[in-house]
């Protein structure tokens, strides 16, 4: 079943950033393919993505999604960049996410990426069926933060 799950290709200097980034997103059903800058590329050659997070410093974010968009045409990517740099680089605001990562927002954009891209497709139920999966997953995280900071506002 893991070989019919989603991939998500994602790229990052950071190995903790990109390690945190992928175990969300396996836990939320996907299949990860985690690499630096180079070893991404090369995965671009043997796989198709239905989306990538980008987690490069400054600009570099940016410029490995214009290299992704010639070896991949029509991938949708994220691009994790820190906030003091957002109003220097020429994106779609929809493609950019700021430091520090909440999981939950990654996640959902993330979602978003892979529901608007299959937007036009017909639908795959098995994929439809781990979305639904992971989606539900993100609602129990969305309970359980809202439980906790309940409880903490109680105290």
């Amino acid at each position: 079943m893991a070989g019919t799950r989603p991939t998500i290709l994602v790229v990052g200097d950071d190995g903790d950033e990109r390690t945190a980034i992928a175990v969300v997103l396996r836990d939320a059903g996907f299949a990860v393919v985690a690499a630096q800058d180079r070893s991404a590329c090369h995965a671009l050659t043997r796989k198709r993505f239905v989306a990538a997070v980008i987690a490069l410093p400054d600009h570099a974010g940016v410029e490995f999604h214009r290299r992704l968009s010639r070896r991949q045409p029509g991938l949708p990517a994220l691009i994790v960049i820190e906030p003091a740099a957002i109003r220097f680089i020429d994106a779609e605001d929809d493609t950019l996410v700021t430091r520090p990562l909440d999981p939950r927002e990654l996640l959902g954009r993330v979602f978003e990426l892979v529901l608007r891209r299959d937007g036009g497709a017909s639908p795959d139920h098995s994929h439809a069926a781990e979305r639904g999966i992971a989606a539900a997953r993100l609602a129990c995280l969305d309970g359980r933060h809202s439980d906790a900071a309940g409880r903490q506002a109680a105290d």
